[in-house]
């Protein structure tokens, strides 16, 4: 298990690698609503992607981050090696370490950052 300043940490880490995308990729991410639910902490964040930047994100409480419009639920030590690329996007949703509420076109686009 994490904790909130290793995960927020994560966060600030994901921010940074939407600033390193080329203008053309960057204009490819929809604007979003982003949420993730880190189960063992019981808590989770929120935040806008727009203009391809991770932005406004804030702790909020699990029940409050499910109107986001791209959702994530996962542990959080898994969401820190989702991040830090210890852990695929693709094998950590097949074996059920990570849950997604998303449009598919969502997902195949949002896909890329992760």
């Amino acid at each position: 298990m994490s904790t909130k300043s290793e995960v927020e940490a994560a966060i600030a880490r994901l921010s940074l690698t939407t600033t390193e995308l080329d203008d053309q990729a960057r204009n490819r991410i929809p604007d979003r609503s982003v949420s993730v639910h880190l189960l063992d902490l019981d808590t989770a964040y929120e935040g806008l992607l727009s203009g391809g930047q991770l932005i406004n994100v804030q702790e909020t409480s699990p029940e409050s981050a499910k109107d986001a419009t791209f959702r994530l639920t996962t542990s959080s030590a898994d969401f820190i090696a989702l991040i830090d690329g210890d852990l695929g996007f693709g094998p950590a949703w097949a074996s059920g370490r990570l849950r997604i509420d998303a449009g598919w076109r969502d997902l195949l686009e949002l896909r890329k950052f992760l």
